[in-house]
C-alpha cells in the first residue's frame, strides 16, 4: 500500500512541477518536503528489503501525509489551468 503512495507522490511531484516555478508558496517548504519523500521512500526500501525498523502502518500513514499536499496543489494548478 505505501509503495503504490509513494509512487503516486511520484508522479504529483513530476506532474505539478514547472519549470521555475516551485511546487508550494516557499521554496524551503519545497525542499523540506523533498527531503521528507525521499527520506520515507528510502525507509520504505529498507523497512521491506533488510529489516523491519517500523510498522508498515507507520511507512503508509507517513506516505498518504506527504501525498495529500502534492495533491491539493495538483488539484489547484489544474483548476486554474482550466478557468
Amino acid at each position: 500500500m505505501a509503495f503504490f503512495i509513494l509512487m503516486i507522490g511520484v508522479f504529483l511531484i513530476i506532474a505539478t512541477k514547472e519549470k521555475g516555478v516551485s511546487l508550494f508558496k516557499n521554496k524551503a517548504w519545497d525542499v523540506v518536503h523533498l527531503i521528507l519523500f525521499v527520506s520515507t521512500i528510502a525507509l520504505y526500501v529498507v523497512n521491506s528489503t533488510f529489516v523491519q525498523l517500523v510498522p508498515d502502518t507507520i511507512i503508509s500513514f507517513l506516505s498518504i501525509v506527504l501525498v495529500i499536499p502534492l495533491f491539493i496543489t495538483f488539484l489547484k494548478r489544474n483548476h486554474t489551468a482550466d478557468v
